[in-house]
């Protein structure tokens, strides 16, 4: 609201007197929502319930957040801060079994996450890249690999040598 305002002061009272008016403004108070992603690795093999994954093996993730998400802009992560790189980019590591999480995206930025990892005998059910629209709620990218091992070849070895006995 502006307002002009005229004050006199005559005889030691102030008096003050409104002289224009403009109409009356309205704000209208939209909230900046924001919601996290995860990202979940699961692995599928043929070794059965009993099998332990490798704790060693990694698989990364490169998540496109698009043009809302300048060069140099830190983004909070479970792997700590990361920053978005010229394409709009960020890089996750991921274990099969785990989950990791992109903390604070706004509602409406559309994501491209995609697999990286060239792992030999690892196959991406459902294809590499996966396209997700942070919406209220729940957002989860799983990817599911499946691991079948090489064949094993059989080798054929020729052993020779000398016993020798002692008493």
């Amino acid at each position: 609201v502006s307002l002009a305002l005229l004050i006199c002061v005559t005889s030691g009272v102030t008096l003050g007197y409104i002289v224009t008016k403009t109409p009356s403004v309205i704000n209208i108070f939209k909230p900046v929502l924001y919601e996290d992603l995860v990202i979940q690795k699961v692995v599928e093999h043929p070794f059965g319930s009993s099998y332990k994954i490798p704790e060693d093996l990694e698989f990364d993730f490169k998540i496109n957040l698009g043009s809302g998400y300048a060069e140099n802009t830190v983004v909070k992560t479970t792997q700590g801060e990361k920053k978005v790189d010229s394409d709009h980019c960020i890089i996750l590591t991921v274990k099969p079994g785990e989950s990791k999480k992109i903390e604070n995206l706004l509602i409406g930025t559309t994501v491209t996450v995609e697999e990286i990892s060239d792992r030999a005998g690892f196959t991406v059910k459902d294809g590499a890249i996966k396209i997700h629209t942070i919406e209220r709620g729940e957002n989860k990218v799983t990817y599911i690999n499946k691991y079948e091992p090489s064949p094993v070849v059989p080798v054929n070895l020729t052993v020779s040598g000398t016993k020798e006995l002692k008493n």
